[in-house]
């Protein structure tokens, strides 16, 4: 990335399925002058047990899914919708970009040619979807929220062995933690990211 400061819109899976709710959140991105707006790409079938149990800030939040498999399905978007969510947001002149978590999904999304591909923390220690993703040689974004340093090392490691120069990479410092507390934050760790991966290191 460059020095300039570069504002992402986390929209996750906050459209709840909806893809109207979805242009909405786009809007809302660039209203407040976003630079990009990330969305995920799943298929709930390759990346989770049907009968996986909801995390436990999840279950606090009065949900009414009864495991992760019923929740994400209900939460994915399908390929088709994030095709008119690209093309939307370009046209609404923002940057568009998506979280990636199987391999099916990181192929569709190469496809679409945008700036980044963003490799969520829970994959990090996933080989074949960094393989892959490495093989694109494109800039990727790396969420260390659920990762050690041992395995962001490794992580590196494999997509440079996949072809993939440590100038396209960056390393994003994330607590997996909502809400994030103060006193979890932590931001010395962006410091230390950097020394020890030699990669560039953002909030």
């Amino acid at each position: 990335m460059s020095n300039k400061t570069i504002i992402i819109a986390e929209v996750g899976v906050n459209h709840n399925g909806n893809i109207n709710v979805a242009k909405k959140l786009i809007l809302a991105a660039k209203k407040i002058k976003a630079n990009y707006v990330k969305f995920q790409c799943y298929k709930t079938e390759k990346i989770v047990h049907t009968e996986a149990k909801l995390a436990e800030y999840q279950l606090t939040s009065n949900t009414k899914y009864k495991n992760q498999f019923q929740m994400l399905k209900q939460l994915e978007l399908k390929q088709k919708d994030i095709r008119i969510l690209n093309r939307y947001a370009k046209k609404n002149k923002i940057a568009f970009m998506c979280s990636v978590f199987d391999l099916e999904s990181a192929n569709f999304i190469n496809k679409l040619n945008n700036d980044y591909i963003k490799i969520p923390s829970g994959e990090i220690t996933n080989v074949q979807l960094l393989k892959l993703v490495g093989s694109f040689k494109k800039k990727i974004i790396i969420s260390s929220g659920a990762s050690n340093l041992k395995e962001i090392l490794q992580a590196k490691k494999t997509l440079n062995k996949a072809g993939l120069d440590d100038k396209k990479i960056t390393l994003l410092h994330c607590i997996s933690s909502y809400p994030t507390k103060k006193e979890d934050l932590n931001l010395n760790s962006i410091e230390y990211l950097k020394e020890k991966t030699k990669l560039n290191i953002d909030l």
